[in-house]
């Protein structure tokens, strides 16, 4: 992917100039993704209009912005739709995501702009210039979770108890201090997320994303709260087992 386009417009301008293009907006939440290398995807929610746009990653809702567009029919589109993203020199930058059309992708039909408060563009400036997703239905299933762990002897668990399972793998990842991490943990498919499976985890200090073997997400844990461990150097594993509900 192309580097980040740059512009000298500010936060405030380019609202301004965006009230001025479309006729409504709601709210939305990004997330920006960086993988290995060059890796990159980008998922944009709004929760009003009950959609969502993936382009290489299925999970994410953050940071919050605005999303612009004239006609909310017109995300209901059965197509691959192309995206240019565009930030500026303020701090925190702004950065915006244009949408385009398979025959046009200059010709942008609506528009998601947001404050980069947490830095995560730093590190996808060289390589997120565009890309290519797709918008549809919302339907992302959210329930509470608990992450447990009491001791660095003890495995760490995330206990969903609402849904009848939980998970558990080794890994240091909360303190004697603070033993307990509630948060929300996302799904799509509650038939993938079954009793054996192994899964491979990935994680920092802002979520923990689970995958099947065949590298499937199966889910991700969002926690109130920072988690203590940091990426690990290896892959970890973790089984998830059914638990009682009552």
């Amino acid at each position: 992917m192309p580097p980040i386009h740059k512009t000298t417009e500010t936060f405030a301008e380019q609202i301004g100039d965006l009230v001025g293009k479309y006729k409504r907006y709601c709210t939305g939440n990004a997330l920006f993704y960086w993988g290995d290398g060059a890796s990159t995807g980008l998922r944009l929610e709004a929760p009003f209009l009950a959609k969502e746009f993936v382009d290489n990653v299925e999970f994410g809702h953050d940071p919050e912005g605005l999303l612009f567009y004239n006609n909310t029919a017109a995300f209901n589109i059965d197509q691959d739709v192309p995206w240019t993203c565009t930030m500026n020199s303020e701090n925190p930058p702004a950065v915006r995501v244009d949408f385009g059309t398979s025959s046009d992708p200059n010709h942008f039909w609506a528009s998601f702009i947001t404050k980069d408060t947490d830095g995560a563009i730093e590190h996808l400036k060289n390589y997120a210039g565009n890309g290519t997703g797709k918008w549809t239905d919302n339907q992302l299933i959210s329930t509470y979770a608990r992450l447990e762990q009491y001791d660095d002897d003890s495995p760490a668990v995330l206990n969903l108890k609402l849904i009848g399972k939980k998970i558990s793998w080794t890994m240091s990842l909360t303190s004697a201090d603070d033993p307990v991490i509630l948060g929300n943990f996302s799904f799509k498919k509650f038939s993938a997320i079954k009793a054996g499976t192994v899964a491979t985890i990935d994680y920092n200090e802002d979520r923990v994303i689970f995958y099947d073997g065949d590298k499937q997400l199966l889910g991700v844990f969002f926690p109130s709260k920072p988690i203590k461990g940091s990426n690990p150097t290896q892959a970890v594993y973790g089984t998830i087992f059914d638990v009682p509900t009552a």
